[in-house]
């Protein structure tokens, strides 16, 4: 009874990591990576959904916000069968596009204007920083496996 319930919850089953690489390049606009999947039971995993999300952060101290923007989504269905002691990998690619805001225009044209649009967004703290998450679909349970780590785009 025990075993069905943390089954069901996933305690004990499908554990769920990101390989990435340390930095990718805006310009291609493609992160590549693996995921891995572990587990104590045998268990498959249908389904896998991706989400590439910028955290943009401004302001100082008490006036900091922050504004979250999805800049890509997939999912794929699978049919993957993790056993025990016998780590599992698919690999994926992740398109993505970035939307500049004017003042990262103006930045990325350099020059004069450019100059000064990087130390106004110095000034006002403005700073992004890119997260991407994976979610497993795990055939029987309840609470999906997930992992998350942190993307430099440079």
């Amino acid at each position: 009874m025990l075993h069905n319930v943390k089954k069901w919850l996933g305690i004990e089953g499908v554990k769920v990591s990101l390989e990435l690489n340390e930095t990718y390049s805006r310009a291609k606009q493609l992160i590549q990576g693996k995921v891995r999947f572990e587990t104590q039971h045998t268990q498959t995993v249908t389904g896998l959904r991706f989400v590439l999300t910028e955290e943009y952060t401004r302001g100082r101290r008490q006036h900091r916000k922050t504004d979250e923007y999805e800049m890509a989504r997939m999912s794929v269905t699978v049919d993957i069968k993790v056993k025990p002691e016998e780590p599992e990998w698919f690999e994926f690619e992740l398109p993505f596009e970035i939307t500049l805001s004017e003042i990262d225009t103006t930045e990325a044209n350099g020059g004069l204007n450019g100059l000064l649009a990087k130390v106004a967004k110095t000034l006002h703290g403005a700073n992004s920083v890119y997260r991407l998450e994976v979610t497993a679909k795990v055939q029987g349970t309840a609470l999906s496996p997930f992992d998350k780590q942190y993307v430099n785009l440079q």
